[in-house]
């Protein structure tokens, strides 16, 4: 016979702990949110330098916007001397602190997904108790399940929203009627931690021009990955993007896949309980096509 005493002690302090866990979690992204947020704002100032310093807006009209929050940031600064570079260095300070953002939420997840399981177990073992007393355990198992749940399923990081937007009309200068800008080759590399191994260095010497035009730039960072695997800050954006693209266009995904051949391979449905622990797998089926040509071909 279970020691009811002694359960009851065990099963409090073990859903304090779940707790703590949890509001950690909770506290850490909100923390993480208002830093990226800070660094989120830096990127906009620094782009509405740009554009006082390109189109020649006065302090003035940023104020007449609406911005006034950048106007008063601003109206103690000068835009003479200022570098559309600086946007650029200030959007790899929001990506690199996103990326270990995630990482470290991930871990958080990781815990709290830990902490499901370990209710799943204790839920088990009620069996054993008398059925007078199941009522307030499973009861209190299944609240704190709901309140796992809710903060895995609402962890949430600031997006890089608009930043490849971004990146094309600080240094490329995207506006209509206008000629396009350039940089230079040695002024994109400074932006990056480059990637030493033979095949990135390989395209950097023979295959990056001396001006590059946003499609260039595009092409190393997505298609040649040529930063460094440990600080492809703006590759993963770019990839990102990429992958958002296809969830967001179900026929451009369709046709990508189609183009692949990706279509024909075996996808799959998974089940899982209350408790995220899968239960059950099965293979989805694909439409089969008709392809010209086979066995009653010409009958």
């Amino acid at each position: 016979m279970t020691n009811l005493f002694a359960f009851k002690q065990e099963f409090q302090d073990e859903l304090y702990v779940i707790d703590a866990i949890r509001r950690g979690h909770v506290e850490l992204q909100r923390q993480y949110n208002k830093q990226l947020l800070d660094l989120m704002g830096k990127v906009a100032d620094s782009a509405i330098h740009v554009a006082i310093a390109r189109e020649g807006i006065c302090l003035e009209e940023i104020k007449e916007m609406n911005f006034n929050d950048a106007y008063e940031r601003m109206s103690q600064r000068t835009t003479s001397k200022y570098s559309k570079y600086n946007t650029i260095v200030w959007m790899k300070r929001f990506l690199k602190a996103r990326k270990l953002f995630s990482k470290k939420l991930y871990h958080g997840e990781s815990l709290l997904r830990e902490s499901l399981s370990k209710l799943k177990i204790y839920k088990t073992s009620i069996n054993e108790l008398p059925k007078s007393q199941q009522y307030y355990y499973l009861k209190a198992i299944e609240e704190m399940r709901l309140v796992i749940a809710e903060t895995i399923n609402s962890s949430y990081l600031m997006e890089d929203n608009n930043m490849i937007a971004t990146i094309e009309w600080v240094l490329f200068d995207g506006l209509e009627n206008r000629p396009r800008e350039m940089i230079t080759k040695d002024d994109f590399l400074s932006l990056l931690n480059v990637n030493h191994n033979v095949a990135a260095q390989k395209y950097i010497n023979n295959y990056i021009s001396d001006e590059m035009n946003f499609r260039d730039l595009a092409k190393a960072l997505f298609l040649e990955k040529i930063e460094d695997d440990n600080h492809s800050y703006f590759s993963d954006m770019f990839a990102d993007h990429f992958m958002n693209v296809l969830h967001d266009n179900k026929d451009i995904k369709d046709k990508l896949h189609k183009d692949l051949g990706l279509n024909h391979i075996p996808t799959y449905s998974v089940k899982f309980d209350e408790f995220g622990d899968v239960i059950n797998i099965k293979q989805n089926t694909y439409t089969l096509e008709l392809i010209a040509g086979g066995l009653n071909e010409g009958r």
